[in-house]
């Protein structure tokens, strides 16, 4: 089948990662190796950088005048008459739809394809194999610095400054009190991660944390988990983003602060929530049992595992709490790592 991916391309931002549809546009080309894929940008002169920084290829780019859309439309046609017709058109960015439509007429299969509607079925990650993924993992660890021996725990986050500090250390310092001492990644920028860096400091526990400069989506597979921890107000796309990325690289995810999140993804994103299942004890410690049992490599008896006694995890939580307070100030909201 032949897919066309029509995706709006912002000039304005660095090259960063910040950008939901250009990232799931990736992730569904990523994830469908079996299908041909088309990409058409829309954006100026700076766009195509950007598409290749998100790791996009563009096959044609189209340069509306700023709201003209009939004019973007001839061209998208001019040019799609270049190519062989495509069997579906997948639009990233809700935005573009009249426009694709427009240009390929009214019987063109037209999706409004957002990050939560991708259904990922056997073909998931069938572009690599095992080998190729392995080696992928150990250079994304060389280059941050972490040994192989040591689990890796990532902080998935939007942008740094919408990272929630105190519940990225709260998830760290559990799982170091559950007797597993991991190595935390995160963005670097946020006032909450430095925070984090002097709490880590003053509290004596033994978990190491590295702040990179490089995207999430870069070195999410160098990480044996993602914890999806981001203050209020950020943008429930961009988050199924970065949760489908995770999902597509055979990373677990902890999502403590969404009970509902099972509901709102897929069945097969789902799976790889954490938070969502239904158990008795700290997801935290949840956490560390995973990552002692397998370093990722599956979910199924979570709920079997009991890896702290749940009053001794609230009272660990509670302890963490008041460390924090007195390393950087009250916390800003109550850390929900635990129950």
């Amino acid at each position: 089948m032949r897919i066309l991916h029509v995706v709006h391309g912002c000039d304005e931002r660095p090259g960063d990662g910040h950008d939901p549809g250009g990232l799931a546009c990736r992730a569904a080309v990523d994830a469908w190796p079996e299908h041909e894929h088309a990409v058409c940008l829309v954006g100026g002169t700076g766009a195509a950088a950007r598409a290749l920084a998100l790791g996009l290829t563009p096959t044609i780019r189209v340069s509306p005048v700023l709201g003209q859309a009939l004019r973007g439309a001839g061209r998208l046609e001019r040019l799609a008459r270049r190519m062989p017709r495509p069997d579906l058109v997948q639009c990233w960015n809700p935005g573009l739809v009249a426009m694709a439509r427009r240009a390929l007429g009214p019987r063109m299969p037209i999706a409004v394809a957002t990050p939560v509607a991708l259904e990922l079925g056997s073909t998931s990650g069938a572009a690599r194999g095992p080998s190729a993924k392995e080696h992928e993992r150990r250079t994304l660890r060389a280059a941050l610095g972490v040994p192989e021996s040591v689990p890796l725990v990532g902080l998935l986050s939007d942008a740094p400054a919408s990272a929630d500090g105190e519940s990225f250390a709260g998830v760290l310092s559990l799982s170091d009190a559950s007797g597993l001492t991991v190595c935390g990644v995160a963005p670097r920028g946020g006032v909450s991660l430095g925070r984090v860096r002097r709490f880590r400091r003053d509290s004596g526990f033994r978990y190491s944390l590295v702040l990179t400069d490089t995207p999430v989506w870069r070195w999410l597979a160098a990480c044996d988990a993602m914890v999806l921890a981001q203050r209020p107000g950020v943008r429930e796309e961009l988050r199924r983003v970065c949760v489908l990325l995770c999902h597509r690289a055979g990373v677990p995810v902890l999502a403590f602060r969404d009970a509902a999140l099972a509901d709102v993804y897929p069945g097969a994103l789902a799976g790889s929530l954490l938070g969502a299942r239904r158990v008795p004890d700290s997801r935290s410690c949840l956490l560390a049992a995973l990552l002692r049992e397998g370093r990722g490599g599956g979910t199924a008896s979570l709920s079997r595992q009991s890896a702290m006694d749940p009053n001794r995890a609230r009272a660990v939580r509670e302890a963490i709490e008041r460390s924090w307070a007195r390393a950087v100030g009250p916390a800003t909201t109550p850390m929900e790592v635990a129950l």
